[in-house]
């Protein structure tokens, strides 16, 4: 089979060690500049299900297994037995992993363009 998407990130769902809920997607492979940005997103997202949810603060998070999270512009949903995957490239469709899946795009300023 041929992936002709985009290339699915790796990483793993950090999950609550209480309610077991995803509480993040943590890709493994990231450039050194980005890195401490991830691991502030994760911390960051670790800390808000703490907080607004009294019954898990006592208990830890856990790591699943790695997963490839789809990363294409429009995913061509696929429904498995072990989830949503998509078609194109593989990757598990998600909305743990989308928030992530696609960094803001700068919009160019044509000539004569006013912002």
């Amino acid at each position: 089979m041929t992936a002709w998407g985009a290339t699915p990130a790796r990483g793993r769902r950090c999950y609550c060690g209480t309610c077991g809920v995803v509480i993040a997607f943590r890709e493994e492979v990231r450039l050194r500049a980005a890195m401490d940005a991830e691991l502030d997103r994760v911390t960051l997202a670790v800390e808000g299900h703490l907080r607004s949810s009294p019954r898990c603060r006592g208990g830890g998070t856990f790591e699943g297994r790695t997963v490839g999270a789809c990363r294409c512009e429009k995913p061509l949903r696929l429904p498995r037995e072990d989830g949503l995957f998509c078609a194109r490239c593989e990757g598990v469709v998600a909305p743990d992993v989308a928030a992530v899946a696609l960094a803001p795009r700068h919009r160019r300023s044509r000539k004569g363009d006013r912002q």
